[in-house]
């Protein structure tokens, strides 16, 4: 989820991007959320506005989102999305593994970075810092190679990274902090690579701990919500599991991108097989096991703008297991990033959840106050019958429903003539 400083070329990477039209309004109180009444509203949505030009779209109204994450040097839209929805909060993006060289010249950081310490900076105090590879040299990220590893080890680089984040977040009025790379591993980073102080998964993941163990409990007393972007490499094992709810008993909450598919076109939605292969369900675990911890969990998926069928495969996999709560759903536009992300399509509501989710085949089906959710995560089509009339986004009135494998129906109830 790595972005440059607005001086920079636009890039995109993993990470982050954040369901309007809310079902339940709530009240956050120290990372958990408590359901009010359906007529009081904040959104189950989020928005990622990070990358060059993003906040310039897609902020118009604030009333969409219950979270939206800015860069430090984006401050200046926090009190026009305030106004608008006195109940969003605003994070700002922070890199935990990372420093940044384009934030440096002639010696000197700029004041805003999307990291906790400065490359010029840590150069010239601690060069320590840098992590090596086994030849030696520093390593940069080789998918950006402006952004190098530090060492999230070590503890006075654990006190400066914590030090300066906090400053900035009180400072410009940010309600807390998205911290990226949260990684289980590196590797999609190193490129084959070794980390010559880490040259395990197992070291590195530890490091990784120590670093939220110190950090997230430290902001959350400072009054600030503090949500990890957690990659978790194998998600499907146990390993992977315990990883997640680690990082998760130090912060307010968890972020996981590509919620619903991997990279960024129309295409590797995750499913069932049935078998060993369960990607979705094992995606919807995450979910599953943050809001069981009484935290919100943001999933967000990226894809094209146009894309209506990964808006609603990704929203209806977050409504079938969504509790009510603060958790929330983005969906991020690819083509280019920065545009307004928000659609119908994705933030659309069917109420309040009114049961949990039940089997309809190789389906999935959940009941809300004023419609009903169905989500294939199978490998072929199924057909569903309703049980009664439901209207279509189109306004279409259906009693049975057709969907393709990775694919889901949000529909409306149609009231008794």
């Amino acid at each position: 989820m790595d972005r440059q400083s607005p001086t920079a070329r636009s890039r995109r990477r993993r990470l982050l991007a954040c369901a309007a039209g809310a079902l339940a309004a709530f009240q956050f109180v120290g990372g958990t959320s408590t359901a009010q009444s359906e007529g009081s509203v904040v959104p189950s949505t989020g928005v990622l506005r990070i990358c060059s030009g993003c906040s310039d779209h897609g902020l118009g109204d604030g009333s969409r989102y219950r979270y939206v994450i800015l860069q430090t040097w984006q401050y200046d839209k926090i009190k026009q999305l305030k106004a608008a929805n006195p109940s969003i909060r605003v994070l700002v993006y922070k890199n935990v593994a990372a420093t940044v060289d384009y934030g440096c010249r002639n010696g000197i950081d700029d004041s805003l970075l999307p990291t906790g310490v400065g490359y010029c900076w840590t150069n010239a105090h601690h060069p320590g810092w840098f992590l090596t590879d086994a030849g030696g040299s520093r390593i940069n990220f080789c998918s950006y190679r402006s952004h190098w590893l530090m060492d999230v080890g070590a503890p006075a680089y654990r006190k400066a990274w914590l030090r300066n984040t906090v400053s900035d977040a009180k400072r410009y009025g940010f309600d807390g902090v998205l911290l990226d790379d949260v990684d289980e591993w590196m590797d999609t980073h190193l490129c084959g690579r070794t980390i010559a102080r880490y040259p395990t998964h197992e070291g590195w993941s530890a490091a990784t701990l120590g670093f939220m163990a110190a950090v997230g409990p430290a902001l959350k007393r400072q009054g600030l919500l503090a949500f990890p972007n957690v990659a978790i490499t194998d998600y499907w094992t146990s390993n992977g599991l315990s990883y997640w709810d680690k990082v998760l008993s130090y912060s307010s909450g968890a972020v996981q991108e590509y919620y619903t598919k991997w990279g960024s076109g129309s295409s590797s939605w995750f499913t069932d097989d049935g078998g060993f292969h369960n990607d979705w369900s094992y995606r919807q675990a995450y979910l599953q096991r943050t809001q069981a911890a009484g935290k919100p969990y943001i999933g967000v998926t990226y894809a094209p703008k146009d894309d209506t069928r990964s808006q609603r495969y990704a929203r209806g996999s977050f409504l079938l297991d969504w509790d009510g709560g603060a958790s929330s759903l983005v969906y991020e536009p690819t083509d280019p990033e920065a545009q307004d992300p928000y659609s119908a399509t994705w933030t659309t509501s069917p109420g309040s959840p009114v049961g949990s989710r039940y089997r309809v085949g190789p389906a999935w089906r959940r009941d809300y106050s004023r419609g009903t959710v169905i989500v294939n995560p199978s490998t072929g089509p199924v057909t569903v019958s309703l049980g009664g009339p439901f209207a279509q986004p189109d306004g279409t009135v259906v009693s049975t429903i057709t969907l393709d494998s990775a694919d889901a129906a949000i529909l409306v109830r149609v009231p008794p003539v």
